[in-house]
């Protein structure tokens, strides 16, 4: 379980995260950029609207998504220190597994599996029990970093085996591929990546794996 103290840091977040939200939407209800009234209606040029105010004029230079934003958030990994930045979305569901699982939407179709898991996986018994009666959304709320490197670690490879079958059901059936071994493997990582350079790497990569199981 977290601690009241990360949870406390997780409140925050969101708060500032809506506060944000909150204050992009107003922006652009009022047509941002913001726009001031520079002469009255009737005189030269009257009603007349100049821009004062702009997006970036009010995000910070640090929050351009260009580099991480130091100082402002630190980088130290003491979950009571920055405990919200290592839960945040982008930290949570970044890439795990055989094919880097990323992104909450493919993290989302893992809960739904957990969620009707009826096998004999400890581990996953454990998050199925947890989840069950909540939605997808709030499952992926309330799990954690943690969490996730349990289920991908410690579920007898179910997880990892998992995801790259929901990554073969939206990448062409991939795995269905067939004919001259080498082949096969090359055109594997073609389909997953749509290139070349990509698939001689998963080619690479597989053969690799298969050497060092054969010692």
């Amino acid at each position: 379980m977290r601690s009241s103290a990360f949870n406390l840091s997780g409140r925050r977040c969101l708060m500032s995260r809506d506060f944000f939200v909150a204050t992009f939407l107003l922006m652009v209800v009022a047509d941002s950029p913001f726009y001031a009234q520079t002469a009255k209606p009737g005189s030269p040029g009257g009603g007349t609207k100049t821009p004062q105010i702009t997006l970036v004029d009010i995000i910070p230079e640090s929050l351009s998504g260009e580099t991480y934003p130091r100082p402002d958030f630190p980088t130290d990994p003491t979950p009571s220190v920055t405990g919200y930045i290592l839960e945040a979305d982008f930290m949570k569901f970044r890439g795990r597994g055989f094919i880097q699982t990323t992104g909450r939407s493919n993290y989302a179709r893992l809960i739904d599996f957990v969620k009707n898991y009826t096998g004999a996986n400890d581990t996953l018994n454990s998050f199925a029990l947890q989840w069950r009666d909540l939605s997808q959304d709030v499952a992926a709320d309330s799990s954690s970093n943690d969490d996730w490197d349990r289920l991908f670690t410690q579920s007898d490879l179910i997880i990892p085996a998992k995801a790259i079958g929901f990554h073969n059901q939206n990448s062409g059936n991939y795995l269905a591929l067939s004919g001259d071994p080498d082949k096969a493997v090359f055109n594997m990582g073609k389909r997953i990546s749509g290139g070349d350079a990509y698939a001689n790497k998963f080619r690479d990569r597989v053969t690799q794996v298969i050497n060092l199981l054969a010692k």
